[in-house]
């Protein structure tokens, strides 16, 4: 039971750190796609407010032939210099994936004045944060779970106490009958070892619950 509660926490934590680190899939320009924009600060404006992460993809949706996608240096991107630019990708659509953490200057399209007009893209991305190791939560499920072992802990210490008292109380009252007979003698020494058989094998097993319990609570 311990165990297997122990499984359930660590795969819940896993799953909550896996949701927390998922890459985001975003669609640049969400409905209108890549292409000239009649507002040139559109494209600023769509990256705005949004925190684009190492993991992260952007989907560049435009017709093929009529648009393209250019990663520039900033002096180009800045002056949509579009001469030459050799990191082009001309199929649609396209996805890019941020590898590395730094400013990422996405310059479309370098079709006529398409970039002039506001098809060009600026963006910051950052590490993917690493949460730290949680600690173990204590939920009410785990706290009620830990209540039920610390009860069988304190039980078995009773049980121990109360079983080697008897045994002990017992193995007098037959020794002082084995000095009736000699017939009596060996009918209580057998009485006598399997008394002692059944209260090492009790005592070891309370033992044995005692240090399960143990490791769950520590």
């Amino acid at each position: 039971m311990g165990s297997k509660l122990i499984v359930f926490v660590v795969l819940g934590v896993a799953s909550l750190l896996l949701h927390s680190s998922k890459a985001t899939d975003y669609e640049v320009g969400d409905s209108t796609g890549w292409k000239a924009p009649s507002d040139s600060s559109f494209y600023s404006t769509w990256a705005s407010g949004k925190t684009f992460t190492v993991g992260d993809t952007l989907k560049f949706t435009f017709a093929t032939g009529v648009h393209d996608v250019a990663t520039v240096s900033k002096s180009d991107y800045d002056s949509c210099n579009i001469a030459g630019q050799s990191n082009v990708s001309t199929t649609g659509p396209t996805t890019i994936t941020l590898s590395a953490p730094g400013h990422f200057l996405l310059s479309l399209c370098t079709f006529s004045d398409h970039c002039s007009r506001g098809q060009k893209l600026s963006i910051t991305v950052v590490a993917s944060s690493t949460p730290s190791t949680p600690l173990r939560p204590l939920t009410t499920r785990y706290t009620a779970y830990s209540s039920i072992f610390l009860s069988i802990f304190l039980s078995t210490t009773s049980i121990i106490v109360t079983v080697t008292s008897t045994a002990a109380i017992a193995l007098s009252f037959l020794e002082s009958r084995c000095y009736l007979g000699f017939g009596v003698y060996v009918h209580c020494h057998k009485f006598h070892a399997l008394l002692v058989v059944h209260v090492t094998v009790a005592v070891f097993w309370c033992f044995a619950i005692q240090h399960r319990c143990a490791l769950i609570l520590a």
